[in-house]
């Protein structure tokens, strides 16, 4: 699949990290209900979060949530990335304030 080959180094078997932010890959493309792969900006914003290690359960945590606010709101999930990144910042830096 494309998105586990972009987010892989040059080894032919990915760590467990590297599979780790597939699965949210995975997760993302489940909840977005539609496509069977990332544009190559959210394939960057995915090799951002891994570079600088931000915790899988953060990343999930965000998505489920905003996927529930879209239920509720009978609004459909994100299209791409960058609002997750954008809320996904701020839940950080929250993080960081305590």
């Amino acid at each position: 699949m494309a998105e586990t080959e972009a987010l892989s180094t040059s080894s032919m078997r990915p760590s467990p990290h590297q599979s780790a932010y597939s699965g949210l890959v995975h997760l993302f493309l489940e909840l977005r209900g539609r496509g069977l792969s990332l544009s190559s900006l959210d394939l960057e914003i995915v090799r951002q979060w891994q570079i600088s290690a931000i915790p899988i359960d953060i990343v999930t945590s965000v998505m489920l949530e905003m996927q529930e606010e879209c239920t509720k709101r009978n609004q459909p999930f994100p299209a791409t990335l960058i609002p997750i990144g954008k809320r996904l910042q701020r839940a950080m830096q929250k993080l960081n304030e305590f």
